[in-house]
């Protein structure tokens, strides 16, 4: 009887060990999946952030383009065809409406740049002559 509870006791040891292990493994398997899960999740983030970043940059690409074309329609105003004064721009329905102040000529610029009707005056006053682009400069 002595000599089978050794065996006993060593299987026991062996059962308890492989027990042990195979938790051991669990945990570290669950441990492992939470990981990957937690990978999975950081990669998805990080994509996630990488595009509102392209989008940034894409608006604020779209934001400067349209500040230099502001600029750039400020720096240079449009000249009256008839007689060179700067023309003034009034806000309208789809467009811009320019008005010389020195001869009355009108023109309607639709939203894509277009001049679409231009009007000149009825009548130039004969005793005066419209006045010259270097003038309306000098007198400001």
């Amino acid at each position: 009887m002595g000599h089978d509870l050794l065996p006993q006791t060593h299987d026991t040891a062996q059962d308890s060990a492989i027990q042990a292990l195979r938790q051991e493994v669990s945990v570290l398997r669950r441990q492992g999946s939470l990981m990957l899960r937690l990978m999975v999740a950081t990669l998805n983030a990080l994509r996630d952030l990488k595009k509102r970043e392209d989008d940034i940059k894409r608006n604020i690409d779209v934001v400067e383009n349209e500040i230099k074309e502001i600029q750039e329609h400020e720096a240079a105003p449009a000249l009256c065809p008839s007689c060179g004064a700067p023309l003034e721009h009034h806000d309208a329905d789809g467009g811009d409406l320019r008005v010389c102040p020195a001869c009355g000529l009108s023109q309607f610029v639709d939203s894509s740049g277009m001049i679409r009707h231009t009007t000149l005056p009825a009548s130039l006053p004969t005793d005066a002559p419209p006045v010259p682009h270097s003038w309306v400069e000098d007198a400001s």
